[in-house]
């Protein structure tokens, strides 16, 4: 890799421990304290630590069927970003 920053592989800096989620140490690394995004990070939380034991959050759920939707709908990796982002643009503005 020639640019950007490496997440979520074995060596990265920013990646997914036992315990943290990888956008949470995205978060803390950044020092992000914006009440909305702490809730976005608890959802992911849910969704990424909370992998095969049940949800906490009541919007997990719905959460994971609005990704796995957007990736089955979408023909190319630049259309999936785009539909996340506005995915977790209108989560942020809740």
């Amino acid at each position: 890799m020639t640019e950007g920053i490496p997440f979520d592989t074995p060596d990265a800096k920013f990646r997914r421990y036992h315990n943290v989620s990888t956008y949470e140490m995205f978060r803390r690394h950044y020092q992000v304290e914006d009440p909305r995004c702490r809730y976005i990070s608890k959802i992911v939380h849910d969704i990424e630590i909370n992998t095969w034991e049940r949800k906490v959050m009541q919007e997990s759920r719905p959460t994971i069927d609005a990704i796995q939707q957007i990736i089955i709908e979408s023909s190319t990796s630049d259309e999936i970003i785009k539909k996340g982002l506005r995915f977790f643009d209108r989560l942020y503005s809740r």
